[in-house]
């Protein structure tokens, strides 16, 4: 099988097609007001997923506000929202502009933290900051999920069969970004992992 060297001194991640789920963000400000934005390089860590991590830049209102209030919301959006995603990412320029509702979303209530949930997202998890780790022009946002909600049983998943998973994801498909460029597409079907019979996992 041949190898080919990529350029490590250019992005590494426009050299080959990679995936990550789309998640909206959601933040209060200081003063309390709240703001959303999509994240693309974001996870649950840990075998039970109860911390989570993303990627942020400085420069965005994201990062300003969980650095200042300490807690922020991770919303698992469907692809019937993806027009309202990419709004999402706009920088409107006006602070007085309630930016959820000014791109057709509906923020309600958290059940243990101030930024708000998105409606129309699938999954919700609310999170209290950890840690925020910088690199460089970049940052890494640490949190601990303290709750968690979602879209009811055909949501939320009690049994990890694979025939249970699949019908969820027939009804659900999740949704995830690909790089190069700015594609996404959802995933419908998954597949039973090979593990050897002596697995520990």
């Amino acid at each position: 099988m041949n190898k080919v060297s990529f350029d490590s001194s250019k992005s590494v991640l426009a050299q080959f097609i990679n995936l990550s789920p789309v998640t909206l963000v959601t933040t209060v400000s200081s003063s309390g007001k709240p703001d959303v934005a999509p994240k693309t390089q974001s996870l649950p860590v840990g075998r039970e997923g109860n911390l989570f991590l993303f990627v942020c830049t400085p420069e965005h209102h994201t990062y300003d506000n969980v650095k200042a209030t300490k807690e922020f919301v991770v919303n698992y959006p469907s692809q019937e929202i993806i027009e309202k995603i990419g709004l999402a990412a706009s920088d409107f320029g006006d602070e007085n502009i309630d930016k959820i509702s000014h791109i057709g979303l509906t923020a309600i209530p958290s059940m243990k933290v101030k930024p708000p949930r998105i409606a129309e997202c699938l999954i919700h998890l609310e999170c209290r900051l950890i840690e925020i780790k910088d690199y460089g022009e970049y940052g890494v946002i640490i949190g601990n999920v303290v709750a968690a909600s979602g879209n009811g049983e055909t949501v939320l998943m009690q049994d990890s069969a694979t025939e249970l998973m699949n019908k969820n994801l027939s009804r659900n498909p999740l949704l995830v970004y690909i790089t190069p460029g700015q594609h996404f597409s959802t995933i419908v079907e998954c597949k039973k992992f090979p593990l050897p019979e002596k697995y520990k996992s």
